[in-house]
């Protein structure tokens, strides 16, 4: 019996821990030199992204048939908006 109330007492120990905070990370621009050339004009529609990256976790590859999802890392918004608004600013520049 007092086996069982010390298991009992060590589960709700561990129930009452807490998660690690969460890192959110953003995708940002690279700053470059301009183009000594006329101007283009670029159309830049919506980005596609592999299914396996549409999701908030960080995927990494671990190996070449591997991949790895980065714990509590997770992206700050949806990936496929933040590949978007990176490349059109880049692309801008």
């Amino acid at each position: 019996m007092t086996r069982a109330v010390a298991c009992l007492i060590a589960l709700l120990s561990m129930a009452c821990a807490h998660s690690p905070e969460q890192t959110f990370f953003a995708l940002s621009a690279q700053s470059g030199s301009a183009l000594s050339s006329r101007p283009l004009k670029v159309e830049l529609r919506r980005a596609g992204l592999p299914g396996y990256l549409d999701r908030p976790h960080i995927v990494r590859r671990a190996t070449a048939e591997r991949l790895d999802l980065g714990g509590d890392d997770r992206w700050g918004a949806p990936l496929d908006e933040m590949v978007g608004a990176t490349l059109a600013e880049n692309l801008s520049q």
